[in-house]
């Protein structure tokens, strides 16, 4: 019977999905896990417990709700959250509820429009995208004072929904000018102020899009066919076409996304006219006048394909990327990279073939992340996530499967952010919620080739995720002592637990502010230690122990669980044979208490240099090597290091010694 050594030093492949566990033959094997869950993975390969989640405040009435962050300057961060009918706002960094907004137009934000609201913002205005919703400017102008009001576009382009009618009034026309601004003046009266929004076409190929009605004989436009002169036009030369009526209105519906790109604000997707993009003139966001087709100007294009692909959303990087349904376009823009009413049509590119979900896509290391489109009588779609991303190489577009290994872990996602790496953390984090209430978490260092999946999970349901001020916010819905609720919650290095709260005093047993936990058998730290569970009772508990500073929360514990470990002796692959592993070696940073289970062999090492077993009031970090014997025999040998107790763990690396015959 042969010992073989085989060492496991990185986790950067992340957890491999199920059906790749006989895949010994590619290298990632040997760097990923079958289980990683409430972990991050290092890129110098090791995996770390994720922060506790620590409790922000309640959600109004349990209500259904979505996280929007607001940032004003790098130190007045916001993250508003909103319900039906209401928006609460609450700085980053306080706890304290700043206002809430309930008047309209907020109060017509229902269930169904909070699903699938986009959202963009530019300095002190956010603006809110839904089919369903007149665009909506939120401006904050303290941290207590906040307003809504509804957008106002001005010039909104014309479209005939319905059928067109022609018709002939009596008298002649006279134009002041063959291009450009026109007045025209009639011989009778003619006009009436519904003819705004409506064309006059002469004989000789003139048409006039009528913006301006003055009386019954006079009418200001814009020539969008030049006219023949500026002669009289005969009764019978020339004609009103009627039918017409903006394209986006309260009746028709308005923009599913938007984004402000190069001094212009953008719409896409159109609620009737879902393939539709509207540019507003430079530098003046809500002005969408097309005028003579100046480079300033406004833009109203539509994208053609060979099917009708709902433009999803629209995002600003060094080009304009427009997802819908059915593909990815850019459109780059001339050689200073504008855009304008004269190249746009052959600045549309179709780059990839793929589709989007709804999910609001995001930017991460360069690239625009986006949900490939769901396919609504196969469950088993909505789990691919592709990467956007320029190729210099082949100075195209492509889009990149970046969940290929970890597909298991996208179930139908209904929200996902990035939070931007710092020096504690050096890589950028996306957290993705899905549909069956888990946290799929990317870890992301492009330089690094670094594409990590785990998974977090947590005593409830996460339902939606932003990230502002560097923070990631979630709302989760738990069952707290036998009722269902919503809270706002936060990742916070301080914190061990989930749902929890950290205070500190002069040493005391009693300790309150824990109504929201009223009921629920709770973990307990004290001074870094594990104390005996409490149930809070209006609002406060007594601790087993007087300290100076505790945690109330609900546990999670990390798992690392190994891929069915690969031996090859000979150069022969040993996979599927049975196996005996005898000991792992793991190698901890700064960590505490662990157990390494194998089938059903559980072992917890003695982490005190001379004890005969780990004393969990020990709040030491142990940075060293620790010896396990596990035991334990079969052909799919995975040992798992995992937790009893919710407390640090990092492991860098593990070193198995296993038998085979």
């Amino acid at each position: 019977m042969a010992k073989i050594r085989k060492v496991q030093a990185s986790y950067v492949s992340g957890e491999f999905d199920p059906t790749l566990l006989g895949r010994v033959d590619i290298d990632d094997y040997a760097q990923g896990a079958d289980k990683l869950r409430n972990v991050y993975v290092r890129p110098q390969g090791g995996a770390f417990r994720r922060e506790g989640l620590d409790y922000f405040d309640g959600v109004n009435n349990n209500n259904k709700a979505r996280l929007i962050p607001f940032q004003f300057n790098d130190e007045q961060t916001y993250i508003l959250v909103f319900t039906a009918g209401r928006m609460d706002v609450y700085r980053t960094d306080s706890k304290t509820l700043q206002t809430s907004v309930t008047s309209s137009p907020i109060d017509g934000i229902t269930d169904d429009i909070l699903s699938e609201i986009n959202w963009t913002q530019s300095a002190d205005s956010l603006i809110l995208f839904h089919k369903d919703l007149q665009p909506v400017e939120v401006s904050r102008t303290s941290d207590t004072v906040w307003t809504a009001t509804s957008i106002t576009f001005e010039n909104i382009p014309p479209f005939a929904y319905g059928a067109l009618t022609k018709t002939n009034p009596a008298g002649s026309i006279t134009p002041d000018v063959a291009t450009g601004i026109v007045t025209v003046t009639a011989t009778g009266t003619p006009f009436t102020s519904a003819d705004v929004g409506q064309f006059i076409n002469t004989s000789k190929g003139g048409r006039i899009l009528i913006t301006e009605f003055t009386d019954t004989s006079h009418v200001n436009g814009i020539v969008r066919v030049e006219l023949a002169g500026t002669d009289a036009i005969s009764s019978g030369d020339w004609e009103v076409e009627s039918g017409y009526e903006p394209v986006m209105s309260a009746t028709r519906g308005w923009a599913r996304s938007g984004t402000f790109h190069k001094s212009r604000l953008v719409l896409g997707g159109l609620s009737q006219r879902p393939q539709t993009i509207l540019m507003s003139k430079i530098g003046e966001f809500f002005n969408l006048d097309i005028g003579e087709s100046l480079d300033d100007e406004a833009i109203d294009v539509t994208i053609d394909d060979d099917k009708v692909n709902i433009i999803r959303n629209v995002y600003s990087g060094n080009s304009l990327t427009v997802l819908t349904s059915g593909g990815e376009y850019s459109i780059r823009g001339n050689i200073d990279n504008a855009i304008t009413p004269s190249n746009i049509a052959d600045q549309v590119s179709k780059e990839t073939r793929h589709g989007s979900s709804k999910v609001r896509p995001v930017s991460l290391d360069g690239a625009v992340i986006f949900v490939e489109r769901e396919d609504p009588n196969d469950s088993s779609t909505g789990r691919i996530v592709r990467q956007f991303v320029f190729n210099e190489t082949e100075q195209s577009f492509n889009a990149p499967n970046v969940s290929v290994f970890s597909q298991h872990l996208i179930a139908n996602p209904v929200a996902m952010d990035i939070r931007s790496s710092t020096e504690s953390h050096p890589s950028n984090y996306l957290y993705m919620v899905n549909g069956d209430g888990t946290c799929a978490v990317l870890n992301s260092l492009r330089e690094q080739s670094l594409l990590a999946w785990t998974l977090f999970e947590t005593q409830g349901l996460f339902e939606d995720v932003a990230v502002s001020g560097n923070k990631t916010f979630f709302i989760v819905q738990r069952t707290i002592a036998g009722q269902t609720v919503r809270q706002l919650e936060v990742l916070n290095a301080d914190n061990r637990l989930d749902s929890s709260l950290t205070q500190t005093d002069t040493d005391t047993n009693n300790w309150s502010g824990l109504d929201y936990l009223n009921g629920q058998e709770v973990w307990v730290i004290g001074n870094d230690q594990i104390l005996e569970k409490e149930t809070p009772s209006a609002g406060s508990l007594t601790s087993s122990e007087s300290v100076s500073k505790l945690e109330a929360g609900l546990a999670f514990f990390a798992r690392v669980k190994h891929l069915p470990l690969e031996i090859q002796i000979q150069g022969q692959s040993w996979a599927g044979e049975f196996k005996n592993p005898v000991f792992a070696n793991v190698r901890v940073y700064q960590s505490r208490e662990f157990i390494v289970k194998n089938g059903d062999q559980v072992s917890k090492p003695a982490l005190e240099e001379f004890a005969s077993e780990y004393t969990e009031g020990n709040a030491t970090l142990y940075s060293k090597w620790q010896k396990v014997y596990i035991g334990g025999a079969g052909r799919e040998a995975q040992p798992e290091i995992t937790q009893e107790v919710p407390l640090e763990l990092n492991v860098l690396a593990t070193h198995f010694a296993v038998r085979v015959s």
